[in-house]
């Protein structure tokens, strides 16, 4: 059995996927979603009052949850860059001008030519509250200006939600695809188990804290979609 982290907005369609593909995997969510409205109703004004940006960075399908509030004229022509693949996905039904990276981190985000000086001068962030700098900082550096709408965050669960009941001793595997996601689980479970199992996450910046945590064998996968974690594990782990 392989143990998942999503938030809990993904625990039943992560598991239906999962189990889709032959395989067998408990989802376990250490927080929630909730949409800020503020951050939601700030961005629509932005849009109403004509003001556009050279680009729309958009880093999560939770982010583009957000974009079902904002009338969609005021969307389909925005020229977005989406972080991943099923943000990509997500942001199709609202606009066909979308970009996305070969590598679906802020560091491939940030190769992107779009985003160059020569071709980028004012950018829009729609994430989530908190999270990575990198992209806002090096844009900022490079002299374009950054504004970020915070259109949801994360709230922790004081008792974890999960598709199934589960022991540790049947989980083969555990697939995070977040570092705080990955530092809850880690926190809640008994290091002798974490720590001896194989790690599997989504970038070479989370692997290298789970590996600095104490676990000892963690890979990368190039995707955070479902489809590309489990063609991943089906490729690796099976």
């Amino acid at each position: 059995m392989y143990l998942i982290t999503r938030p809990k907005p993904k625990l039943e369609s992560t598991k239906a996927a999962f189990h889709a593909a032959g395989l067998n995997a408990t989802v376990v969510a250490t927080s929630d979603i909730a949409m800020e409205q503020a951050a939601i109703r700030a961005l629509t004004d932005h849009l109403q009052q004509g003001h556009k940006a050279d680009r729309y960075i958009v880093t999560s399908p939770f982010a583009v949850d957000a974009l079902t509030h904002v009338p969609a004229n005021l969307t389909s022509q925005l020229p977005f860059i989406a972080v991943g693949s099923s943000t990509c996905a997500a942001l199709a039904q609202f606009s066909h001008n979308v970009v996305v990276p070969d590598t679906f981190t802020s560091e491939g985000i940030l190769r992107l030519d779009e985003l160059s000086r020569e071709n980028c001068s004012q950018v829009i962030m729609i994430k989530g509250e908190g999270g990575r700098t990198a992209i806002a900082d090096e844009l900022s550096r490079r002299g374009i200006a950054v504004t970020a709408y915070c259109v949801y965050r994360r709230v922790p669960l004081t008792v974890p939600a999960q598709t199934n009941h589960w022991e540790w001793q049947h989980v083969k595997g555990i697939i995070a695809t977040s570092e705080t996601m990955a530092r809850q689980l880690w926190e809640l479970a008994p290091q002798s188990q974490v720590s001896g199992l194989p790690w599997l996450t989504v970038s070479d910046r989370v692997a290298a804290s789970i590996t600095r945590w104490g676990a000892t064998t963690v890979s990368v996968c190039t995707g955070a979609s479902d489809s590309a974690l489990i063609q991943w594990v089906k490729d690796f782990w099976e």
